[in-house]
């Protein structure tokens, strides 16, 4: 029976550790091309891509860290390795569907790559109207990768879901769940509802990019159809992302300063709230593009309204973050980087969620800027935050302080370098998937290269300095606790 037990640990450890190196290899191919992009302000200097190069340079870029590191990063990764341990369970509730979730991400990431060398897209990752009809690109490969990819999620979800349900079988109630046990069991619910979304909108855009079917009609009315399912989908995608990182931020500020925690309701009430709320506010993407007043005015109210649950949960960091036991780490360092990051990301979508600003900024880099803070930065810090939190119990080793520190402020002052001068930009007028800098901004775009530059050095820093730490001095299982 022992045996058996360590079995299941290994297997779900092992997992983990898939994961990270599938999602890591991503992560550096997704960071090199985002340098590439960040290069464009040479364009105007003969130095950059053509348009048609730099669309499909911006595409894979977005399929590449949405689809392989964004939605999976923290559930995958740090689910695999820390939920069964916080809910004091020796292996997942369906390990075999665990495997087989593992082993179909592989084959998606396969499939994306494949996409990549033979047959980029070109329409954005998420293949908007009217770019992925007319696009003279093949988007098959991407199509299909992007389904193999979202079945992988769905398996991983209700193997997520179904081990924090099974966890309460010992007795244990929702009141006694830590916070990040409540984050990936309403991440993972959230991936099961969506998920399927995205398979019909994949549906709709293949039919009728095949000439098979008139499914979404002509014109700016079939643009509107098909980004509201592909953002019914998205929308709460990128939420339970977030609510992921919400749990493995409140970890390691509870482990930091009065030790592990249940969740408190405030938390629990304020994740049910938002992943409702993505729901019901994923029309905030098509703000401008067809609704009525009194639909636009409603979806501009529930968006708006998804701010309160964050800033309740933030308030209560903040408080608790005042405890005279506070001990300053990296992973520390990266979760006060979530915090600040979060913040600017949330303030500055409330420009997206208002009609009149909405139909402005929508298109410019303006909300390029918005996702970049609130999802890509938010998500990576949570998940370096939790892996310097994770990675002596992991493995037994502790990472370099100091690195770990200069990794962490490199981070962040590179993605405030990267992407707030795209808030200037976006109010000037800069567009979207656009080689040529505005009159102006010239300054501006070569700040922002330099930026994604720095944040290119600190992911190679916290890779190096992680992986390193695997040749020091091993400890004990109660040391590294």
């Amino acid at each position: 029976m022992k045996e058996s037990t360590n079995s299941a640990q290994v297997e779900h450890g092992r997992i983990a550790l898939g994961y990270a190196i599938v999602l890591g290899l991503a992560l550096v191919a997704g960071a090199l091309l985002a340098l590439g992009l960040g290069m464009q302000p040479l364009a105007g200097r003969g130095g950059g891509a053509s348009a048609e190069g730099f669309r499909r340079l911006y595409s894979v870029h977005g399929l590449l860290l949405v689809f392989l590191v964004v939605l999976p990063a923290i559930p995958a990764v740090l689910g695999n390795w820390m939920l069964p341990r916080a809910l004091g369970r020796s292996a997942m509730a369906l390990p075999r569907l665990n495997l087989l979730a593992f082993q179909i991400y592989v084959v998606g990431a396969l499939a994306l790559l494949l996409a990549v060398c033979f047959a980029p897209a070109d329409a954005g990752w998420s293949f908007e109207l009217p770019y992925a009809l007319t696009s003279s690109a093949s988007l098959g490969w991407s199509l299909l990768a992007m389904a193999v990819l979202a079945t992988s999620f769905v398996c991983s979800s209700l193997n997520l879901f179904a081990t924090v349900i099974a966890s309460r079988g010992g007795g244990r109630t929702w009141g006694e769940l830590s916070p990040f046990s409540w984050s990936i069991a309403i991440a993972s619910l959230m991936q099961l509802i969506a998920v399927p979304l995205l398979f019909v909108a994949l549906v709709l855009l293949a039919a009728q990019r095949s000439g098979a079917a008139d499914v979404l009609g002509t014109g700016p009315a079939a643009d509107v159809r098909f980004a509201q399912w592909f953002w019914l989908f998205g929308h709460p995608a990128l939420a339970g992302a977030l609510v992921a990182a919400l749990g493995i931020v409140a970890e390691v500020i509870s482990t930091h300063t009065s030790g592990p925690r249940a969740a408190t309701r405030v938390e629990a009430t304020s994740m049910i709230a938002i992943a409702v709320l993505a729901f019901a506010a994923a029309g905030v993407h098509v703000l401008g593009r067809g609704l009525s007043d009194a639909d636009a005015a409603g979806t501009s109210a529930l968006a708006l309204a998804t701010g309160l649950p964050f800033a309740l949960i933030v308030l209560g960091w903040v408080r608790e973050l005042q405890g005279p036991q506070l001990r300053a780490t990296p992973a520390l360092g990266f979760a006060l980087c979530f915090l600040v990051l979060l913040c600017v990301g949330g303030m500055s979508g409330a420009f997206l969620a208002v009609l009149p600003t909405a139909s402005a900024l929508r298109e410019t880099c303006f909300a390029t800027a918005q996702f970049h803070y609130l999802v890509v930065g938010g998500t990576l810090s949570a998940l370096f935050a939790g892996l310097y939190l994770a990675w002596p119990r992991w493995f037994g080793v502790e990472p370099r302080a100091g690195w770990g520190f200069g990794a962490c402020a490199l981070f962040f002052l590179g993605i405030n370098l990267a992407f707030f001068p795209l808030f200037v930009l976006g109010y000037l007028g800069q567009p979207r998937r656009s080689t040529e800098i505005v009159a102006g901004g010239e300054h501006l775009g070569e700040l922002s290269a330099f930026g994604t530059a720095l944040v290119v050095v600190a992911l190679v820093i916290t890779a190096w300095n992680l992986l390193s730490s695997l040749l020091g001095e091993r400890k004990t299982a109660e040391e590294a606790a």
